[in-house]
């Protein structure tokens, strides 16, 4: 199951709220901005309902790591249609430009995935 909340450090890593979805799809952007030199690719989407969808979904979850009041990545999951309901794909994971370590906390990635239940207690769709 994936858990809701979890302090590491001066990060907290916990479910998305619906209010946070243009924040997300601004982070979102920017992540995705440094990979396509030409633009992206679908820049006409609205990013913020597309977040906000994916944060309402029953058959999904949604992260987000905050460091000091901000929100600093995200990570998507979702169950796949005919999976078992404790596997989950992870669809969407974009973290912030910005140091990459910072003390001896584990790096970001590391944590959305553990949170995410697919490393540890899940099993992975493939």
């Amino acid at each position: 199951m994936i858990r809701p909340h979890r302090t590491v450090g001066s990060l907290v890593i916990r479910t998305a709220l619906p209010t946070e979805a243009v924040t997300i799809a601004e982070l979102h952007v920017r992540a995705r901005s440094t990979y396509y030199r030409d633009g992206l690719p679908d820049a006409d989407t609205d990013y913020a309902a597309a977040w906000r969808r994916s944060i309402e979904r029953s058959d999904g979850h949604v992260l987000c790591a905050v460091r000091d009041g901000r929100i600093v990545g995200v990570a998507a999951f979702r169950t796949d249609d005919g999976r078992p309901a404790d596997s989950v794909r992870l669809f969407q994971f974009h973290v912030a430009r910005e140091p990459a370590r910072r003390g001896r906390q584990p790096p970001l990635p590391a944590l959305l995935r553990h949170q995410g239940g697919t490393d540890r207690g899940m099993n992975p769709a493939a």
